[in-house]
């Protein structure tokens, strides 16, 4: 019976953990942008803060930004001192092979710009919330 009991309370605690943390975020892609365009990923709100790791491999330097969704309208066509303005969660500029980390708060939706080249570039992109 005190068996029972202790099976009971061990599969009622894995549900509690189960609904921990945010979803797992996977997203893989790759695009093949024209000078001065970007590459828009919204990413869904989450319950729970996260931190979001964006990796770009690109045959020429790109920027990369995280930025509020309700400001991706028109945000290729801002000034870069403005898109760096909108990059609330983060930025990284003139990147070719590099990686950026975003603490994004919960219930935020967040868009991943990724762009801002001289000339067409290839571009691999992996978004994670991996730890």
């Amino acid at each position: 019976m005190l068996a029972r009991a202790w099976v009971v309370v061990l599969v009622a605690g894995l549900f509690a953990l189960a609904g921990c943390g945010p979803a797992k975020l996977e997203v893989n892609s790759t695009a093949t942008i024209d000078p001065n365009d970007y590459k828009m990923i919204g990413l869904q709100k989450q319950s729970q803060p996260q931190k979001v790791t964006i990796e770009v491999d690109a045959t020429e330097p790109v920027n990369v930004y995280v930025i509020d969704s309700s400001k991706e309208a028109g945000f290729p066509d801002l000034s870069p001192d403005k898109q760096a303005e909108t990059a609330k969660y983060g930025k990284k500029l003139g990147v070719k092979k590099d990686s950026l980390t975003a603490d994004v708060p919960e219930n935020a939706e967040v868009t991943v710009a990724i762009g801002g080249a001289t000339k067409k570039t290839d571009v691999k992109i992996s978004i994670s919330n991996r730890k």
